[in-house]
């Protein structure tokens, strides 16, 4: 039997290590959120353009630029892909 496996400490040893890791998506959020609300204000705008086709059309393209790239990063896997990743020695 080792002294290992008789449960008694020797310095010499490993210890094992923790790790603390930490995902952050915050920067991600903030970026869906400000597309959003630049959906909600060209929505706003569009109601307001009422007769003016050119500006309509105008807007009508930008909110489907909008709506497109909101479907591409408004899930799991864009957030995860470009989330902030950090590992910490924990003491």
């Amino acid at each position: 039997m080792s002294a290992s496996e008789s449960g008694i400490y020797h310095p010499s040893e490993e210890e094992p290590k923790i790790t603390q890791c930490t995902t952050n998506t915050d920067k991600v959020d903030a970026e869906i959120k400000k597309l959003k609300e630049e959906k909600k204000q060209i929505l706003q705008q569009l109601r307001k353009a009422d007769g003016d086709a050119e500006r309509q059309a105008e807007l009508e393209k930008r909110l489907a630029q909008l709506d497109a790239e909101l479907q591409a990063k408004d899930n799991d896997t864009y957030r995860k892909q470009h989330a902030t990743h950090t590992t910490q020695k924990a003491e």
